[in-house]
């Protein structure tokens, strides 16, 4: 199991490892200028860690699947990857409602039950609530999150996306959703 690092809301040693692979966050920053640094950084974060500790979670990242090396050595984060980070990597509340819902409904056998449930758990770190059992609504663009997440857990046939104007139950979405008013004009 992995360590926590006591910032950023309960991460784990090898997200944080990851998010620094992601530009722009905090530990990319540190990871490209001062690869030094980073790793220091994260061994003082964490009591009880040892650099080689930190050095093992970062190659059992690439044997697990979250990492892949490329050309000249180089990683990438893979989507394995970028579905471990979504919590992180998630768009701020800052976006603004276009007047559409995405609406996702799913069907997967009680054989697939384990993806189920962890499709369950990312739709809720994506923002999307659930408004019948297998109906999850979102008011803003998951599309490219939806896509990875059907991808690397192989729902293809089971897993369908709308984009509504209307839904039965707006008020209450658009309350907890805290939604204001979109111009109707806008919404063609």
């Amino acid at each position: 199991m992995d360590k926590k690092i006591k910032k950023n809301n309960d991460t784990t040693l090898l997200e944080h490892i990851l998010l620094g692979l992601i530009p722009f966050t905090e530990e990319n920053t540190a990871l490209v200028f001062k690869p030094q640094k980073f790793f220091y950084e994260l061994e003082k974060k964490l009591s009880n860690t040892s650099f080689e500790t930190i050095k093992n979670t970062f190659y059992r990242a690439k044997k697990q699947g979250y990492l892949q090396s490329v050309e000249n050595q180089n990683l990438i984060i893979t989507n394995k990857g970028k579905v471990k980070l979504f919590k992180h990597i998630k768009k701020k509340n800052t976006e603004k409602w276009d007047g559409f819902f995405r609406i996702l409904f799913f069907d997967v056998p009680e054989k697939e039950r384990r993806k189920r449930d962890l499709l369950r758990g990312r739709l809720a770190e994506l923002g999307f609530v659930q408004y019948q059992l297998s109906a999850w609504v979102c008011p803003y663009d998951r599309t490219e999150e939806i896509d990875l997440l059907i991808l690397e857990y192989k729902l293809e046939p089971y897993v369908h996306y709308l984009l509504a104007k209307t839904i039965s139950g707006e008020d209450r979405l658009r309350m907890i959703f805290k939604l204001k008013e979109v111009n109707k004009y806008s919404r063609s």
